[in-house]
């Protein structure tokens, strides 16, 4: 037990001593850490959560008006032509 005391006073004494060579400052890092939790509360309440909402209601709203539609080959008339151009182009060039 009393190992235990004396490795843990050691191992608070290494990281104080390691505080003070970086020169941390104790209080003043906790009042950061404290300013930094509002500001990101402050945050996500003013700006994140409305952002969020108002992504919501317009992927529902789009959802209701106009459900997704299921393309097929005939929405793209050109591609047939596009791919038997592509086609022609290849059995010409192989040909010479």
């Amino acid at each position: 037990m009393l190992l235990a005391l004396q490795a843990t006073a050691e191992g608070a004494g290494q990281l104080e001593k390691v505080a003070s060579t970086f020169g941390v400052d104790w209080p003043h890092l906790g009042a950061q850490i404290v300013s930094f939790g509002i500001v990101c509360g402050i945050l996500y309440l003013l700006a994140y959560k409305p952002i969020l909402q108002m992504l919501g209601r317009g992927a529902s709203r789009s959802r209701a008006v106009s459900p997704t539609p299921r393309r097929s080959r005939r929405s793209w008339p050109g591609l047939k032509c596009l791919a038997w151009k592509c086609w022609r182009r290849l059995t010409l060039w192989e040909s010479s």
